[in-house]
């Protein structure tokens, strides 16, 4: 999604999350993919309500889309107060960030562990 905003001449910000499920190395390779024509923050989970009105509100984006989501259905049994917090408490996290920053759209799509 971010290559073909790009090529289309948008302003792309992106944020994703670091955590164990997949490897760190592979979340690095991708963001240097984008820089420096994306701005990529690795730095906080999605629930982290303050860190995420803080970003929307210094990037001012017109849409957002989430795309963001824990996978892994086999995984959700060995961690799944994970999921939780990242596809449900994550995903009402950026509708709020929206909703407080007056975000025109927001599109979202998500994985089968939700």
């Amino acid at each position: 999604m971010s290559k073909l905003l790009l090529s289309e001449g948008a302003v792309v910000h992106g944020y994703d999350s670091m955590n164990s499920y997949y490897d760190v190395a592979l979340i690095k390779a991708r963001e240097k993919c984008f820089l420096p024509t994306a701005r990529i923050h690795t730095t906080a989970e999605l629930e982290d309500q303050e860190k995420a009105i803080g970003i929307v509100n210094e990037f001012k984006p017109d849409i957002i889309i989430h795309l963001a989501a824990q996978a892994g259905v086999r995984y959700s049994r060995d961690n799944p107060q994970g999921y939780v917090n990242s596809n449900l408490v994550g995903t009402f996290r950026v509708m709020e960030a929206v909703r407080a920053s007056g975000v025109r759209h927001m599109m979202m799509a998500t994985t089968s562990s939700v």
